[in-house]
């Protein structure tokens, strides 16, 4: 297990601190069989999505990283003060699970306070934007809007849902509203 907590921790460890200090994240939307995606903005019926679906939708490659420095660490720790192999097993566990679980809360927590930000959705509905990553039906991609001399980059969906509803990047659309966080996108009739 000892190779298990050194893996855990020199794969997790680096990430953790890219997303401290550098306030940065992945584009990692992740797409799975199931045919959900995985953003960590969206609202999932539980009721309608199987056992599994309902499992990945909470998953995020912020979280794993999280998971696996903390779990890694933790176990590293136990088996040096020699606590017994399924102690350390249980402790470290339950410790990544927590950290796992207070990364998301607190993600949860920021993205809902939006005293820190002085451009509101009512700044940011009706802007031009440009497509970043492909949108399709059933898919979400990404668009880059300026914004009081602010360039903003939002998850982005169609306005309406349709067959029609393809944006290549580099395409303009207009941003429609924002809905928890997504950016919902038309096309922008130049005439």
């Amino acid at each position: 297990m000892l190779t298990v907590y050194w893996l855990a921790t020199l794969i997790g460890w680096p990430f953790v601190l890219f997303f401290l200090f550098s306030g940065g994240d992945f584009d990692a939307d992740f797409d799975v069989e199931t045919g959900l995606d995985l953003d960590p903005d969206i609202d999932i019926d539980v009721a309608d999505a199987g056992p599994l679906d309902a499992i990945l939708s909470f998953l995020s490659f912020r979280a794993l990283a999280f998971f696996a420095a903390f779990f890694g660490l933790a176990g590293l720790l136990l088996t040096w003060v020699d606590a017994g192999t399924v102690l350390t097993i249980v402790l470290a566990a339950g410790i990544g699970f927590f950290a796992f679980w207070l990364n998301g809360m607190l993600l949860r927590y920021l993205s809902r306070s939006s005293s820190d930000s002085s451009i509101r959705d009512r700044h940011i509905e009706g802007s031009p934007a440009t497509v970043t990553i492909p949108i399709r039906p059933g898919h979400r991609g990404r668009v880059t809007v300026d914004v009081r001399g602010q360039r903003l980059v939002f998850t982005a969906a169609p306005y309406v849902e349709h067959e029609d509803a393809v944006f290549d990047v580099g395409d303009s659309v207009v941003i429609v509203e924002i809905d928890k966080g997504t950016a919902k996108i038309a096309n922008l009739d130049v005439g």
